[in-house]
């Protein structure tokens, strides 16, 4: 299956030379997967576990941790940039759940030492966070509550 990568440029000036560097990574790198595994992908209706490895392994995985925790500590413009492009590829699976909100619980409430145990690894993708999220939402789904005022 061939998605062809997108020609679309904003001008937007909150982007700059980086951001159209990683878009062209980005591009390289999902047009490559979707060439090799697209096709299996959308029949089995699921991304496997490699293709998140090989995310991790090119930097596309919460690019917004801190060189601190294991990550490379760009600003949230760089999630945006990655998202587009998953977008404009027409990708099956995003990285937003695992990279913009499981991540970001972890960074802003987390104690410093669940920090130095996830993150690390979840730049790298060992650790999926997006797993443990919906593992966790199952989970609480089942849970009932009753507001009070």
């Amino acid at each position: 299956m061939t998605h062809a990568p997108s020609s679309w440029d904003s001008g937007r000036s909150a982007y700059g030379p980086e951001h159209a560097a990683l878009r062209e990574q980005v591009r390289r790198f999902l047009a490559r997967e979707m060439d090799q595994h697209g096709t299996r992908w959308d029949d089995e209706g699921i991304t496997d576990r490699a293709f998140w490895l090989r995310a991790g392994q090119q930097g596309l995985l919460a690019p917004q941790v801190t060189e601190e925790w294991g990550g490379p500590g760009l600003d949230v413009s760089f999630n945006f940039v990655i998202s587009e492009e998953i977008a404009y590829a027409g990708a099956p699976n995003g990285f937003q759940t695992h990279s913009d909100v499981c991540i970001d619980y972890l960074l802003h409430y987390a104690t410093d030492e669940l920090k130095a145990r996830w993150l690390p690894g979840s730049v790298s993708v060992w650790i999926l966070t997006a797993w443990l999220y919906s593992r966790m939402s199952y989970t609480l789904s089942g849970m009932q509550s009753t507001p009070h005022a």
